[in-house]
Order: C-alpha cells, then sequence, then structure tokens
C-alpha cells in the first residue's frame, strides 16, 4: 500500500467534534496547548498483551491533511445556516504543522487503559484530527 498522499479528508470527524473546534474557534482558545490520548481498554480475544501496528499510517494521513470545498460545503450543511464563515475559513486554512505525535513504535507490546498515542498541539488542530486519529487508531 502506498502512503505516500494518503488522506481521509475532514468528514471522518462527528458532530461533537465540529462543536468543540468551532466553539474553541469561537472563543478564540483555538491555539491553545492541548493533548489528546488514543488507548484501549480491554485486550482483543481475551490475551494477556497486544502488539502495536500501524502507525506509518497513522503520521502519513496527519501529515497529509487537508480540508477540500466539498469538505467545506459539508461541514456547512452539517453545524447550520448561523455557522460564522470565518470559521470555515479557518477550517479550509487548517496547518496541522505544530500537531506532535508521541507513541509506540510499531510492534511494541502494549496493554489497556495506557496512552497509544498522544497528540498535542493547538487545542482547534488537535479537536478537528481526533475523531480521524480514533477512526485510524493503529490495529492492536
Amino acid at each position: 500500500m502506498d502512503l505516500k498522499n494518503e488522506s481521509l479528508g475532514i468528514l471522518f470527524n462527528d458532530y461533537y467534534q465540529f462543536t468543540m473546534s468551532y466553539s474553541y474557534w469561537k472563543n478564540n482558545n483555538h491555539d491553545y496547548k492541548g493533548v489528546f490520548e488514543i488507548y484501549f481498554r480491554k485486550n482483543p480475544f481475551d490475551r494477556q498483551f497486544t502488539v502495536f501496528a500501524g502507525i506509518g499510517r497513522f503520521i502519513s494521513i496527519l501529515e497529509n491533511f487537508s480540508i477540500s470545498d466539498s469538505d467545506i460545503a459539508a461541514v456547512q450543511m452539517l453545524l447550520g445556516p448561523k455557522i460564522d464563515q470565518k470559521y470555515l475559513e479557518y477550517l479550509k486554512n487548517l496547518d496541522l504543522s505544530q500537531v506532535e505525535v508521541v507513541g509506540f513504535e510499531e510492534g511494541a507490546i502494549v496493554f489497556p487503559n495506557e496512552p497509544l498515542i498522544q497528540i498535542s498541539g493547538p487545542i482547534g488542530s488537535n479537536s478537528t484530527f481526533y475523531q480521524q486519529s480514533i477512526s485510524l487508531k493503529p490495529s492492536c
């Protein structure tokens, strides 16, 4: 699989994440630093441990993150006609270059309830990318 140009687009988010991102932006808190953690609660198949895999794909999608005009139109439809157009411009120009990812190496042995990945950076960016992060949670 070629990971060079892989991108999922913003629509892997849900309504909650968009409303959180919008509220951070509306209150001018979107540049505050925040940290999100991704973990799992229970080992699959009743095993004693899990092998961490998929971090390369995760990083590739973060690096290739982009928001298209059709994504913006969908967000506008989701959030309704009263959404501030400047917020949509903010989304269109969203830059994830300040987002840092810390996590286990590919093939590491991991256990439930420990952070697999920490995503830190501006909270507006983090909250916009977070739901995608959950969708992309590396295979365990």
